[in-house]
């Protein structure tokens, strides 16, 4: 048992006084993604207030953790993300190593595995039991044949927003495009990929080598992407910001002679079904996250869960909504007014420590 916790349990009065504590993780400029745009960052001297009314907060930076300045170990940190691929792995990196720590991640692991990479949202969508449209995640081409393939059916490149890597695919031949590696090689690595080339030949023939690939096949090119179902028939879908017990909705148009909602810019905001917040609620719940961005389409009386999204998505949803509703009592009800991004997020991370801690104490 944590020490900290035995100490906590043998001592209730001093308990009730004492405040859990988070780490509150930032990029060396104090950059916490995103607001409006990926570039924006939200206002941390607001999130960090917020959290404060019942949280001992120490705002600490990637680096400082990447290069040992500050060491977490089985605490809680919330953190964000990047835009930058460079950096989101970065970011990757140092949030796996404090996983390793056994730190209780804002967003979890899974969920920042799933930011950017709609490959690992597939799979991750598997690990919570969540029912899904049909779908495949491949790094090759050749790994599905055209009997295999029911068409049409959606391609997703593995990055984008705004529907960019997206479209229909109704033939193999357009899957062959689709899925098409980029051949980008240096000139400066020409020379040594000859010279691997033709020693692998060498190998092969002299040596018997026979279990040896051709050099060219292994080191070719590869492009991951999704192939999921394809929905006939969809209108629009629904964009869900969903923050514990807060959804936002908002309906977006499919584009003219399109299938795809995203990016449209034909939006509204809706009064929803019940059916849909508590379908999104019911995602939320099953991941286990404190907060999520969600693609949702409804075809006939069920929904579908296209994308999501945990960690630093685009807040419009938030901060344009005239309103939104709250789960009280087991009821929605519509709330109207203008909402805080930076106020959603620290309601629902305080909501969410303080559901794990009361389990964790139970336990």
């Amino acid at each position: 048992m944590n020490s900290l916790l035995h100490w906590q349990r043998t001592h209730p009065l001093v308990s009730i006084c004492m405040k859990t504590k988070i780490y509150l993780l930032t990029e060396e400029s104090g950059f916490f993604g995103q607001q409006m745009a990926p570039w924006e960052s939200m206002d941390v001297a607001r999130l960090r207030t917020q959290l404060e009314q019942s949280l001992d907060v120490e705002q600490v930076t990637y680096e400082d953790v990447a290069c040992g300045r500050v060491q977490i170990r089985e605490a809680t940190v919330l953190h964000s993300s990047s835009q930058q691929p460079e950096y989101k792995a970065y970011i990757d990196d140092v949030l796996l190593y404090l996983h390793g720590l056994r730190n209780v991640l804002i967003p979890s692991i899974h969920m920042t595995r799933s930011h950017e990479n709609k490959g690992y949202q597939e799979l991750h969508r598997r690990l919570a039991g969540l029912p899904s449209l049909p779908s495949v995640y491949l790094a090759k081409r050749s790994a599905i044949s055209e009997g295999q393939m029911r068409l049409p059916a959606v391609y997703k490149d593995l990055a984008g927003f705004g529907s960019g890597g997206v479209r229909l695919i109704e033939t193999a031949a357009m899957l062959d495009q689709a899925a098409r590696p980029d051949r980008v090689i240096s000139l400066a690595l020409l020379p040594r990929m000859i010279r691997r080339y033709i020693g692998n030949g060498i190998r092969r023939v002299m040596f018997n080598r026979r279990n040896l690939r051709p050099f060219g096949d292994y080191y070719k090119p590869l492009k991951r992407f999704v192939l999921q179902q394809f929905v006939p028939g969809a209108t629009c879908d629904y964009k869900v910001l969903i923050f514990r017990n807060s959804a936002f909705v908002l309906r977006r148009e499919v584009r003219d002679d399109d299938f795809r909602a995203s990016g449209s810019g034909k939006f509204r905001f809706v009064e929803p079904s019940t059916d849909l917040l508590d379908y999104a609620k019911s995602v939320l719940d099953r991941f286990r996250e404190p907060y999520l961005s969600l693609d949702i389409v409804q075809h006939g009386t069920t929904f579908h869960l296209l994308e999501f999204q945990g960690v630093h998505f685009g807040p419009y949803t938030v901060t344009k909504s005239p309103f939104h509703y709250e789960l009280i009592n087991g009821q929605w009800l519509k709330v109207s007014g203008e909402a805080c991004l930076e106020d959603e997020v620290a309601r629902a991370a305080k909501d969410f420590i303080g559901r794990n801690s009361s389990i964790s104490n139970a336990a």
